[in-house]
């Protein structure tokens, strides 16, 4: 005989408690794996002692996974480990609706999700830093390379590109009366099709559907990033973001709509295959590759950095791999000067587009430092130190 399994938080005849936590029904020698993210089990079930352990272990770990656990309720931590956040589910009947102080509510795989870094104490602000990445409108996580490049695979010579591995994005609809509305989605494996038919590039998006899952898109018209509103092109296809309010919107030829996509890479067509392939930087943040030893006098140098748009910030690092100059090895030195003859220092500037950044070392001498341990400026020794540029799109 069935039996049935109360929630507390039941919404009653009074009205009272929360809708969606109908009690939940067990029929008898059965496993439940569909009433909750638990698996229940009816009366008369045979070795049910390894799933009880089970559903402890589970709940002990707040169900942590990169991907949000299945049949949630109202009120079920989940601990997040593509951002190494916790999140509340806020909402399990209504995946569009935004509940008043409970903002900012991200759609994942269907169901309304909050972090929980979010809520509460520093006025609901929007997202919080938690203890993972705050990032918006931007690829979380995917494959990276060995120095944490994107390293999404794909192969090119046909009209096709396939990533390998689980991609997780994340895309901006800009603030309720809590904080920022995001949607949160992953897919695996993804296919871009059609991608020939130009001498040009092809924009790789994720658009990111109400359940969570992602559908691939592409576009000869490169994204805008933009601060304010001022003026958004209705071109057919353009995607427009405005930084400022966090909201993306794509034309249709005579007005703008908005939509949940992320731009994840590009690629460079023929009329007939795919030449090359560029996947963006996850999070908005990238590091150049390595260069040892630093840049000689009198060089320039030019190398991507796959953010997908241009960089507000930069940063160039010097770390050490040796000793000099009182440093050892894993001392760093941010933004070295640079000496144009004369005696004169100059601070370290670099140049950035969409594409690339570049920097020019100047005729006289590479990079200078301030000695570890006296009030001393000194030159560097270009094979004891690594040379790298931070930069990050600044919103």
């Amino acid at each position: 005989m069935a039996f049935l399994v109360n929630y507390q938080s039941h919404q009653g005849a009074s009205g009272e408690g929360i809708l969606g936590k109908d009690p939940i029904s067990l029929t008898d020698n059965v496993f439940n794996t569909t009433a909750t993210s638990l698996t229940l089990n009816g009366k008369g079930v045979i070795n049910y002692g390894e799933v009880q352990q089970e559903n402890f272990v589970r709940m002990l770990e707040n169900f942590a996974s990169a991907t949000a656990p299945l049949n949630p309720t109202i009120g079920q931590l989940w601990f997040n480990a593509s951002d190494y956040n916790v999140y509340v589910c806020v909402d399990v009947t209504n995946a569009n609706v935004i509940a008043a102080g409970v903002t900012p509510i991200q759609v994942i795989s269907g169901k309304g999700w909050v972090k929980t870094s979010s809520l509460g104490g520093g006025g609901g602000g929007g997202g919080g830093s938690g203890i993972g990445n705050s990032a918006r409108q931007s690829v979380l996580s995917g494959p990276t390379g060995y120095f944490g490049d994107s390293n999404f695979g794909g192969i090119t010579g046909s009209t096709s590109v396939t990533a390998s591995g689980t991609l997780t994005v994340t895309a901006a609809n800009g603030f309720a009366s809590g904080g920022q509305v995001d949607r949160i989605g992953s897919i695996t494996n993804p296919t871009w099709t059609g991608l020939n038919g130009i001498n040009g590039n092809k924009y790789l998006y994720l658009d990111i559907n109400a359940d969570g899952s992602c559908t691939t898109g592409s576009t000869t018209s490169k994204p805008i990033y933009k601060w304010g509103a001022s003026y958004t092109p209705v071109t057919s296809g353009q995607f427009t973001f405005d930084i400022q309010h966090m909201t993306g919107v794509v034309g249709n030829g005579s007005t703008t709509s908005q939509v949940y996509r992320v731009f994840v890479g590009e690629v460079i067509c023929t009329p007939t295959v795919v030449a090359s392939i560029i996947w963006y930087a996850l999070q908005g943040k990238s590091i150049t590759t390595t260069m040892n030893p630093t840049p000689a006098a009198g060089t320039h140098v030019i190398m991507p950095h796959y953010l997908g748009c241009t960089p507000k910030a930069s940063t160039i690092v010097l770390t050490c791999i040796g000793t000099d100059n009182g440093y050892s090895t894993g001392d760093t030195v941010l933004n070295p000067a640079t000496q144009y003859g004369g005696g004169y220092y100059y601070p370290s500037t670099v140049g950035v587009d969409a594409t690339y950044v570049w920097y020019s070392v100047s005729n006289a001498n590479s990079f200078m430092i301030p000695n570890r341990s006296s009030p001393l400026v000194m030159l560097i020794d270009p094979t004891k130190w690594e040379f790298n540029i931070v930069l990050d799109r600044g919103w």
